[in-house]
């Protein structure tokens, strides 16, 4: 059986790994919050975390900016968070 704890340091990793993008500036945004506030996250935060990552890069960086909205009402409390946990973008 696994150690839930172990389990979820293998989540931490992953969303870690997959919160490093290509676009420079986006990183930099999301690295504030993946430092400060993800092991914090409830599972259902985790979850929009993870499905706010499976959008491209300039989508993301245009929300987090407020330039566009967020498609999936879910996404939008992530999207806040992130942006309360970066300051200013």
């Amino acid at each position: 059986m696994t150690d839930p704890s172990t389990r979820q340091d293998i989540t931490d990793g992953r969303l870690k790994w997959r919160s490093r993008r290509g676009m420079l500036e986006l990183e930099l945004a999301l690295r504030p919050f993946v430092e400060q506030r993800l092991e914090d996250l409830s599972a259902e935060d985790r979850q929009c975390f993870a499905r706010l990552l499976e959008h491209e890069d300039w989508d993301i960086f245009e929300w987090l900016q407020g330039r566009g909205q967020v498609p999936d009402p879910d996404l939008s409390g992530i999207v806040a968070a992130i942006r309360a946990a970066h300051g200013s973008l």
